[in-house]
């Protein structure tokens, strides 16, 4: 006869049940390519990570306040598949699913530790692993950030679960490392400390004060001898004095001084979430990203956020027509109401039956709590709501619904082969969506193709496609699709620099500097209409119009070495050598090894009679690339000018034995050739 498995082998089987039913679930994104949406910032045309796991830019990551964030683990993390993958996205979207996986494995394992209920564990770690909504989260390569920060928030919630069942100094260190590793990876998890009182209410159980020891009764002593009872009445005496101190002590542990006392415990971690919270509004503001402030109103934002509280639960129930941008959309005052009155109503339930139900009071404020960074009130970004935001806030909700449907079905008969059916049922439902949505980010013709389907009027999906087809030199389908994104928000300076490049290669310069201008009137602090603008100027000859510009770009990116070196040539055609050859010198800073800044240098150096110093530029050239012929023919007469005829020739018959049919080289050479000989003959 079969043994029963032991509950360790249930818990194993559990998890290589969940690790394999969701990576079959997302098995397309292995044959997902990048996503020209952040993708490129992130890791295609990002140096730095393309660079690898090197000292300077571990010291970049930690420094950087790229695209909106401070997350140098997110960083180091991109740098690390780069290292591994290079520039194959199949890696990178395997290392996602992995972490995806392995988050899911630990909110199982993490949960049935709290509540020691094991199916009920499985079953909220299954909802978690397999719901379509966080399809985004883990097909998309810029999206790392979300699974890694997930992956320390739930190791902190475990290591809060073993400090909770013996504080100690050490545990409460492994709490504010772990919960440091999430901020490092996204700042959403500043919410964590929040959820952790959470916790303490359920499934932890520690607003709960100790109980006072119950009384000796009058009875019980008096119906003993009296000798007996003048010793117990002494004893009662001495004794009701210590209970006296005792009830006085603990008449101080109640659940208001109890919750007090778990505050000032997560003291340290919400003063690290602060901190967080500081560095991450810089690096907003740093990148523009808040510039929707600007946009909608609060009043705006505000009704958004009750309406995007109630859209999520939606999707969460019905998740259809998901979409990797959601555009910003006015909603009629019943649906505004409406939404403000079932949350409100939710909110009276739980608070009402938090002794009965401690999950749905603890899960409807974790999902509420959580989503407050990405909610919309404070703006950044243009969309109303994202897939991506549920990744964290989900898990209250999948509390909520499955010791809500256990407890309500507590009294149903055979209630454990009823709940297992409808579970399994769902879990296969979930699973096909999510196959289906993980192939939805395919590619960036896919993925902004399914988002116009789902909203025709998503200009960020238009937006998308104008990039796609002007990559792919399809001019009039990019000039359409940007056309579309300019119609539908009219004020985006991207949408407007983009279209202005098309009609430059369209050839209507006028048109693509007027649209260039209009982008710089909307944000003046964006770098790129600036360099666009300016490098259209240089090109017309409008010398003097396009310094400014390059200045400008310089101004908001100095580390902009493209920008610096256009910005020389310019001045140096200005016959501003002087100036020329300063920002020529800034370049070269920023990297050594470019030998056509080291050429343009030696010329303006020759130009003005420097000849030794724009010898060694000249010999700086031909060391990086030997084959240089214009650095060999310079250097060359350089040196015949300073009679050193020997070397001149030996570099101009380098000239002639790169590229023989060269006329300037060949006199230059008769020339040194007949200036040896009047030498020798003199």
């Amino acid at each position: 006869m079969m043994q029963p498995l032991s509950l360790r082998h249930k818990k194993i089987a559990l998890c290589l049940l969940i690790a394999g039913i969701t990576f079959l679930a997302y098995l397309p994104v292995k044959d997902n390519g990048f996503i020209n949406y952040d993708d490129e910032e992130y890791v295609t045309a990002n140096k730095n990570v393309q660079g690898g796991l090197t000292f300077r830019n571990l010291q970049w990551a930690f420094a950087a306040m790229e695209v909106g964030n401070w997350h140098p683990l997110t960083w180091l993390s991109h740098m690390v598949d780069y290292d591994l993958f290079g520039p194959s996205p199949a890696g990178h979207h395997l290392t996602s699913l992995l972490l995806h996986i392995f988050n899911s494995l630990l909110l199982f394992l993490v949960l049935n530790r709290m509540t020691h209920a094991l199916w009920r564990s499985a079953l909220a770690a299954a909802l978690f692993a397999l719901h379509p909504l966080h399809v985004e989260s883990v097909a998309w390569v810029a999206e790392r950030k979300d699974v890694l920060c997930a992956l320390f928030c739930i190791l902190s919630m475990g290591a809060y679960a073993l400090y909770a069942e013996r504080p100690g100094f050490a545990r409460y260190g492994l709490i504010f490392l772990t919960l440091a590793l999430a901020l490092m990876a996204k700042p959403m998890a500043v919410t964590l400390p929040f959820v952790f009182l959470l916790l303490d209410y359920w499934p932890l159980r520690r607003y709960q004060p100790p109980r006072l020891p119950v009384e000796t009764s009058e009875k019980s002593i008096g119906s003993k001898p009296a000798l007996v009872q003048k010793k117990a009445k002494r004893k009662k005496s001495e004794t009701s004095s210590s209970e006296r101190s005792l009830s006085s002590r603990q008449n101080l542990r109640t659940p208001a001084t109890v919750l007090r006392l778990l505050v000032i415990e997560k003291i340290p971690l919400f003063t690290l979430t602060a901190l967080c919270s500081v560095l991450t509004y810089i690096a907003q503001q740093k990148s523009g990203t808040v510039a929707a402030l600007q946009t909608y109103t609060l009043v705006d934002r505000l009704q958004n956020a009750v309406l995007s509280y109630v859209r999520y639960i939606v999707k969460i129930f019905y998740p259809v027509d998901l979409s990797c941008f959601y555009p910003y959309v006015a909603h009629q005052f019943w649906q505004i109401a409406g939404s403000a009155l079932l949350l409100t109503a939710v909110v009276l339930l739980v608070v009402r039956f938090r002794d009965r139900f401690p999950h749905l009071f603890v899960g409807w404020f974790w999902y509420l709590g959580t989503l407050v960074p990405v909610i919309g009130i404070v703006k950044v970004g243009l969309q109303s709501m994202a897939d991506r935001y549920t990744y964290l806030p989900s898990i209250g909700l999948f509390v909520l619904i499955v010791w809500g449907v256990h407890d309500l079905t507590r009294k149903m008969r055979r209630q454990a082969a009823v709940l297992g059916t409808l579970a399994a049922v769902v879990l296969v439902l979930f699973s096909a969506a999510t196959w289906n949505q993980a192939r939805q980010w395919e590619d960036d013709l896919t993925l902004y193709r399914h988002a116009l389907k789902v909203d025709a009027d998503n200009q960020v999906a238009h937006f998308g496609l104008g990039l796609y087809y002007s990559r792919q030199g399809d001019l009039d389908r990019a000039f359409h699709h940007y056309t579309e994104a300019i119609r539908i928000m009219p004020t985006q300076p991207d949408y407007l620099n983009n279209i202005a490049g098309i009609l430059n290669r369209l050839g209507r310069p006028e048109e693509a500097a007027a649209c260039y201008r209009k982008a710089i009137a909307l944000q003046d602090n964006n770098a790129l209409p600036h360099f666009n603008y300016a490098y259209l100027l240089a090109c017309q000859g409008k010398f003097d119009e396009a310094v400014p510009h390059f200045q400008r770009v310089l101004a908001l990116n100095p580390d902009d070495m493209v920008a610096c070196i256009m910005l020389a040539d310019v001045l140096s055609g200005q016959r501003k050598l002087d100036e020329a050859l300063q920002y020529y010198s800034r370049a070269l800073q920023m990297d050594p090894n470019r030998g056509d800044i080291n050429f343009a240098m030696g010329k303006i150096l020759a130009l003005q009679g420097k000849n030794g110093e724009a010898a060694v530029r000249f010999r700086r050239v031909i060391q990086l690339d030997f084959a240089h012929v214009q650095a060999h023919e310079a250097l060359g007469e350089i040196l015949l000018s300073e009679g050193r005829i020997d070397e001149a020739v030996a570099h101009f018959q380098e000239v002639l034995r790169i590229k023989p049919d060269n006329p300037k080289a060949r006199k230059l050479l008769s020339d040194a050739i007949a200036g040896k000989r009047t030498l020798h003959s003199k």
